[in-house]
C-alpha cells in the first residue's frame, strides 16, 4: 500500500454536520453543478480560480487557474531535483510509454503542501475527511518525452483512489475520456470491456478531450455517491506530439478505503 498523509492532518478543518453531503461522491456544491457550469474559488493564500464541470459521469472538473507559474516551477524543479526514474505501471503493461517519475511528499516540499490541502477542501465530503483510513499519496510528478502517452486506464483498480486530481505544470498535452457521459458505460460487463472498447476510439473526434493550460488541473471521481467503481473513469494521457516540448504533469490520488468498494 501506498504511503498515505492523513486527510484531517493534512487540512486541519473543523468538522460539522456530514447530512449535506454525498459520502463517496462530490461536496454537495459541486454535486450540484451542471456540465459547463462555473464556479469560483479560493485557494488559502486568497488567489481566486475557476471550477468548471466537465462531466456528469465521470464526475470531473476543470479548476482553471488552480496553481501558480511558481508552485508549476517549484514542483517541476523538485521532481527535477529529487531524481527521476523510468514510470513503471502495475501489471508490467506497455501503457505507459516515454515517461519518467518523481515522487514528492509535503514534508519534503514546501509548495505541495498548500497544493494537496486546497484541493482536498474543494474535492471532498467530510466523510472522507473523518475516514481513518483515509489519505492522499505522495504526488506522482511525471514527464512525458516526445511519442509519451499513457492508453485508456482505469486509477482505482483493487485501490481505494476515490478522486485523482491532474496538476499540468507546463501546459502541453491532454487528457482523454473515452465514455464521457455515453450511454456506452452501462454495457460493460467488467473494466476490460471498457478498456478493449476504447482502443477502437479516435481521441480526437471521440468522447471528451480536455487541453488544460498551465497551472490548470482537471480532477474527476473514480467511484460514484454509493462507492462502487465508475465505468466512466475510464482516462487517457494522449500522446505528446513531435516537436511538442515534453507533458509535466502531477497526479495527486485521495485514498478512502471506508468509503470504496474495490
Amino acid at each position: 500500500a501506498p504511503l498515505l498523509y492523513p486527510l484531517l492532518q493534512l487540512t486541519s478543518i473543523q468538522l460539522t454536520s456530514a447530512n449535506e453531503y454525498v459520502p463517496a461522491g462530490a461536496p454537495s456544491r459541486l454535486a450540484a453543478m451542471a456540465v459547463n457550469e462555473e464556479l469560483t474559488a479560493q485557494r488559502s493564500d486568497g488567489r481566486e480560480y475557476v471550477v468548471k464541470r466537465l462531466a456528469g459521469r465521470p464526475a470531473a472538473f476543470l479548476m482553471q487557474g488552480y496553481l501558480s507559474a511558481a508552485e508549476c516551477s517549484q514542483l517541476i524543479s523538485g521532481a527535477l531535483s529529487s531524481g527521476m526514474d523510468a514510470a513503471e505501471t502495475t501489471g508490467n503493461t506497455d501503457a505507459r510509454r516515454r515517461c519518467d517519475l518523481a515522487l514528492l511528499s509535503p514534508s519534503q516540499h514546501q509548495a505541495l503542501r498548500g497544493v494537496q490541502s486546497d484541493a482536498a477542501r474543494l474535492l471532498l465530503s467530510e466523510q472522507a475527511m473523518a475516514d481513518p483510513g483515509g489519505g492522499c499519496e505522495p504526488l506522482h510528478v511525471l514527464r512525458y518525452r516526445e511519442n509519451g502517452e499513457y492508453l485508456a486506464h482505469y486509477d482505482a483498480m483493487n485501490h481505494p483512489r476515490l478522486i485523482t486530481c491532474l496538476f499540468y505544470l507546463n501546459g502541453v498535452g491532454a487528457t482523454w475520456f473515452p465514455i464521457a457521459d455515453s450511454a456506452a458505460g452501462d454495457s460493460f460487463a467488467d473494466h476490460g470491456g471498457a478498456v478493449a472498447y476504447a482502443a477502437a476510439l479516435d481521441p480526437t473526434k471521440d468522447g471528451l478531450r480536455v487541453s488544460p493550460s498551465k497551472g490548470d488541473a482537471i480532477a474527476f471521481f473514480n467511484f460514484d455517491a454509493e462507492g462502487q467503481p465508475d465505468p466512466w473513469a475510464l482516462h487517457a494521457g494522449c500522446q505528446v506530439q513531435q516537436g511538442e516540448s515534453a507533458k509535466w504533469i502531477g497526479t495527486l490520488w485521495f485514498d478512502v478505503p471506508g468509503l470504496c468498494t474495490t
